[in-house]
């Protein structure tokens, strides 16, 4: 398994049953077990034994468990996942495999009666409101990952729109939690990128994030287009237009493999992305020969004798 998209052109009928609602394909199990080299398999959720047969046909140790108090053969029935405690003789697997089924397929016959709100409310002492099996968890809506604005998922998806080229897109995404951040007056925090922003726009556990770091990589590997390539420095800036200030520039202090670059981008057309191309590059005062492109590469043996570098980029 080299992709993280997997399709098939069949199911896999020898694996579990297709009756069953929200079930997966075997084949995805079994590309797993045999990318990560399982020996011992635990499937929480087992439904109608997909991994149960997978594992047999492939030879693993497994322990198979469900919700259904009425399960195939070789399951353990009446498992609850939400508050039983893992059996001790499934602690040594090496591999878990958990598909819940989907939050709108809740009319599963056992579900509803093994796991209803009552149900809940008897073991846990209070009323989920909106409770099911297939949510997992009574939904707070507007907060954290139910509907607020989840910084480290926005950050990474605008990473991810940038590496795709739809940079118009990403940007937004970028600005738009960036102005959010520094409104201190609506967010009530000091500036900076929070875990999340609530349905009010108020900023929580700012003390509690990844999406900074994330932001970072993203400006300097996407937006200034400053990163490695196996060993090299490659520059690929993917600017808009309003990022240059009214001199058509750009300009940022960047570190790359224990040297410091004073990195300036020269826009003087103020020329949107996919407008231009880098026309010219100045290394150090000396002007490098280039193909002109979206893109280019330096040799890290050009740069090998010092630590500090001038980069001036001419883009039109």
């Amino acid at each position: 398994m080299e992709n993280t998209i997997l399709s098939f052109p069949d199911r896999g009928k020898q694996y579990g049953q297709s009756s069953y609602r929200g079930n997966c394909s075997g084949y995805i199990q079994k590309s797993l077990f045999e990318q990560y080299g399982s020996k011992e398999v635990t499937d929480p959720m087992s439904g109608s034994g997909t991994t149960m047969d997978v594992a047999i046909e492939m030879g693993l140790k497994h322990h198979c468990y469900d919700l259904n108090s009425n399960p195939r053969p070789g399951i353990v029935g009446s498992f609850n996942a939400m508050i039983d405690e893992v059996p001790d003789e499934a602690r040594a697997s090496d591999t878990w495999f958990w598909h819940p089924p989907y939050s709108s397929v809740i009319g599963i016959p056992y579900a509803g009666k093994e796991w209803d709100d009552k149900h809940f409310q008897m073991q846990n002492g209070y009323d989920p409101k909106k409770y099911d099996l297939g949510r997992m968890f009574g939904f707070a809506y507007g907060e954290k990952e139910n509907g607020a604005v989840f910084s480290h998922m926005s950050v990474m998806y605008a990473n991810a729109l940038y590496k795709r080229g739809f940079v118009k897109e990403g940007y937004k995404v970028l600005e738009a939690l960036l102005q959010q951040s520094m409104n201190s007056e609506i967010s009530g925090m000091y500036p900076g990128i929070p875990e999340y922003f609530d349905a009010q726009g108020r900023g929580k556990y700012s003390y509690l994030t990844g999406a900074a770091s994330w932001y970072m990589l993203t400006l300097i590997t996407e937006v200034y287009g400053f990163r490695g390539d196996k060993g090299d420095l490659c520059i690929a800036p993917k600017l808009r237009r309003e990022q240059f200030d009214e001199e058509g520039k750009i300009a940022a202090v960047l570190p790359f493999r224990e040297q410091k670059f004073q990195i300036t981008y020269q826009n003087p057309g103020k020329k949107d992305y996919g407008c231009y191309n880098i026309c010219e590059v100045v290394l150090d005062g000396k002007i490098i020969d280039i193909s002109k492109g979206q893109s280019v590469k330096i040799p890290f043996a050009t740069l090998e004798g010092t630590t500090e570098h001038t980069l001036n980029i001419l883009l039109g």
